[in-house]
């Protein structure tokens, strides 16, 4: 398996201050050593500046509207397996959700939006007089959801929401009756949906019709803000792209690279992985190779061989029969470094078994009761019935008992004198 240093979440964010995206970068990457995740901040406006495919998801905070080939390129981008979260601001143009991310075959928006709703504003005549200022979720089961459905989880509780979106009047609320594809994963006390999930292509897309942010809710501060954390780094495991392939191979088998000759130079450097607890040192864990011009496949210990045409390389490391992450350094010609990390996960010792010897298991001066049986005994034995000879002795003894008790009787009993 291909494994990146880090993980690229892209955060994207057009109020001013960009406090929300500030929140859901300090929840995904406060520390990138940690979580494996970096955070990228932008507006709208440079959503573009960079390559968006190096990102696993995007989080999109109080974005008013888009170009609309940008919204091609979102759909593009969730199609081929990038993940979506919506968290639409005052600012959000409802025409522009409701129309333009909802067109068909492109459906980047899971419904239409309404108004504006406030929690200390009635909304219902069955709400009381002197309502709270703000109001409570409900968590549907969903993997993003699982610190707040833990069994006495506190944390469901501590989340305060004071503004949504509604979604438009003639939205129907259930999922079975509408069967789009959406389905809700949030509601409030009141009934309002706030959350939902669907799907576009290989992609998902989560939606949250209120904010990232402390302007609406009090998600990300104390004391909801641990759920909020671990909520957020549960989202980028739903959302992130998936691995495109994963290699099956054998450990023992000689491990290859190959990448063109015209990307990157000759020299690599390896850096093997170190020894785990309790394992023997490893005296090497570094080697500097060379890739080689094309020539005819041989073994070559300890260095690097180039297979193909021309322009690709192929780099084997023998050395790789051990598990663990294998860091791969190559150089471009202009002088920049990449890092490539490749992780063998299964031992040699368990992916190749051989059958045991008996012999170091029955000899000894305390293994006398020791006996090795082969595998069709086995068989034989665990088809014989259990307790064949107990259940013999006990038949005996019982037919046995009965015999004895129809003796006593017969010579305790009255029996009447024959007649003379």
């Amino acid at each position: 398996v291909d494994v990146a240093e880090r993980r690229t979440v892209l955060i994207v964010d057009d109020e001013g201050a960009q406090e929300d995206a500030g929140f859901v970068s300090a929840a995904l990457a406060a520390d990138p050593a940690l979580t494996g995740l970096t955070t990228a901040i932008r507006t709208s406006q440079t959503l573009t500046a960079g390559d968006l495919s190096t990102s696993d998801c995007m989080y999109l905070l109080n974005v008013r509207e888009l170009p609309a080939d940008l919204v091609l390129v979102l759909a593009d981008f969730v199609r081929r397996g990038g993940g979506i979260a919506w968290f639409p601001g005052e600012q959000a143009s409802v025409q522009w959700y409701s129309e333009a991310l909802r067109k068909p075959g492109m459906k980047l928006f899971p419904l239409p939006l309404g108004v504006l709703q406030t929690a200390a504003s009635p909304t219902t005549d069955l709400l009381a007089q002197e309502q709270t200022p703000f109001l409570t979720p409900v968590f549907e089961q969903h993997p993003i959801f699982s610190v707040y459905n833990a069994p006495d989880s506190p944390f469901p509780e501590t989340v305060q929401i004071s503004r949504w979106f509604q979604p438009a009047s003639d939205w129907k609320p259930d999922d079975g009756e509408r069967a789009d594809g959406v389905r809700t994963l949030m509601r409030l006390r009141n009934g309002d949906p706030v959350a939902f999930e669907h799907a576009l292509g290989e992609g998902r897309i989560l939606t949250f019709l209120t904010g990232a942010g402390r302007r609406w809710s009090n998600w990300p501060a104390a004391p909801a803000a641990p759920g909020y954390v671990v909520m957020h780094l549960l989202m980028h495991q739903y959302l992130q792209r998936p691995v495109p392939d994963i290699e099956l191979r054998e450990l023992v088998e000689p491990f290859s690279l190959r990448w063109s000759s015209d990307e990157w130079t000759d020299s690599v450097e390896v850096y093997l992985p170190e020894a785990g607890p309790g394992e023997e040192p490893v005296a090497e864990t570094f080697l500097r190779l060379q890739a080689l011009q094309p020539q005819p496949a041989e073994a070559v210990s300890g260095a690097a061989k180039a297979t193909g045409g021309n322009a690709e390389l192929q780099l084997t490391i023998p050395q790789a029969g051990r598990p663990g992450m294998y860091r791969v350094r190559r150089f471009r010609p202009d002088g920049a470094v990449g890092d490539l990390a490749v992780v063998l996960n299964v031992p040699a010792a368990e992916s190749a078994l051989a059958l045991a010897d008996p012999a170091p298991l029955t000899t000894g001066a305390d293994r006398g009761h020791v006996r090795v049986i082969s595998g069709d005994d086995a068989a034989a034995l665990g088809g014989s019935g259990a307790g064949r000879e107990l259940r013999w002795v006990l038949l005996g003894l019982l037919a046995a008992v009965l015999v004895c008790e129809q003796l006593i009787s017969l010579r305790l009993s009255y029996h009447p004198e024959a007649a003379r």
